[in-house]
C-alpha cells in the first residue's frame, strides 16, 4: 500500500498538495477515507484544503485541526478520489498518510495513477530501512538552512527535506563544532553541528527514497565525504 509521509520543518509552515486514494474497487489495495481528528494528525497539520475546480466562485472547504472538536469544520475526513491541500505546523514531527500521493518537479512516480480497477495496479512494497540499524539516535533533515532542534547536541542543516541521519551519543562538552558532508558528485550536500565529541564518529544517512550513505565525522575543515552502501 502506497503511503506519505508528512513531514514539519522547524521554525517554519510549510505546504503539501496531494491527491488521496487510488482507485474505488475493493481489492486488498482498495482506498478508505482518513480520519483527520486523530492525534497523530492534529499534532503535525495546521489545517488542509479541499480543492474544488468548479470554478463556481466559492472557497475551498477547509479542515482546521484545532476546531476538530466542534461544528464549525467543513468536514473531517480524507475522502478517497479528492485532492487536498495541506499546511503542515512547524516542528520536527511527521505524520504517515496511506493512500496519499504527491506531485513532485524532481521524481516521476510511475504508481501514481488515478484508476477504477484496483486489481490492475502493481504494488512495490517498501522494504524497512536498515541504514541506521546499528546507531542509537536518528534526526529528520529537512533539506534548509535553518537548522532541525538539537537532538543530543547535534543540528543537522542542508541534505534532502525528509532525509535522516543517524549516530552514536556524543560526550557532551559544550564546546561547538561543525562537520561538512558531501557526495564525491555533490549530489547531496549538508552539514551538523555538535556541542561534543563523537564517541563513534561513524556515521549514516538515509535519503528520502531510501539510499544508505556512509561517512566518518572526522575533519572540520573541507568536506567528510558520503559513500553509498
Amino acid at each position: 500500500m502506497k503511503s506519505y509521509d508528512i513531514i514539519q520543518i522547524p521554525h517554519a509552515y510549510s505546504f503539501v498538495i496531494g491527491f488521496y486514494g487510488m482507485c474505488n474497487g475493493n481489492s486488498d489495495v482498495g482506498c478508505v477515507d482518513y480520519d483527520m481528528k486523530l492525534s497523530d494528525f492534529r499534532n503535525v497539520v495546521d489545517s488542509v484544503y479541499e480543492v474544488d475546480s468548479s470554478q463556481n466562485n466559492t472557497t475551498f472547504s477547509w479542515y482546521k485541526s484545532d476546531l476538530y472538536k466542534t461544528d464549525l469544520n467543513h468536514f473531517d475526513k480524507l475522502e478517497c478520489g479528492k485532492t487536498y491541500y495541506f499546511v503542515v505546523k512547524s516542528g520536527v514531527g511527521r505524520v504517515n498518510i496511506p493512500h496519499l500521493y504527491v506531485s513532485s518537479s524532481g521524481t516521476h512516480n510511475t504508481n501514481a495513477r488515478v484508476t477504477t480497477d484496483c486489481d490492475f495496479i502493481q504494488t512495490t512494497p517498501t522494504p524497512e530501512s536498515a541504514c541506521c540499524n546499528e546507531f542509537s539516535n536518528s534526526i529528520l533533515t529537512t533539506g534548509t538552512l535553518n537548522g532541525t532542534e538539537s537532538l543530543g547536541g547535534v543540528k543537522t542543516f542542508g541534505f534532502d527535506f525528509g532525509g535522516v541521519l543517524c549516530f552514536d551519543a556524543l560526550e557532551l562538552t559544550y564546546q561547538p563544532s561543525r562537520y561538512n558532508f558531501k557526495t564525491e558528485d555533490d549530489s547531496i550536500v549538508g552539514y551538523i553541528t555538535t556541542t561534543g565529541t563523537f564517541k563513534n564518529k561513524k556515521v549514516r544517512y538515509t535519503t528520502p527514497l531510501e539510499e544508505c550513505y556512509e561517512s566518518i565525522a572526522d575533519t572540520q575543515n573541507g568536506f567528510n565525504i558520503l559513500t553509498k552502501r
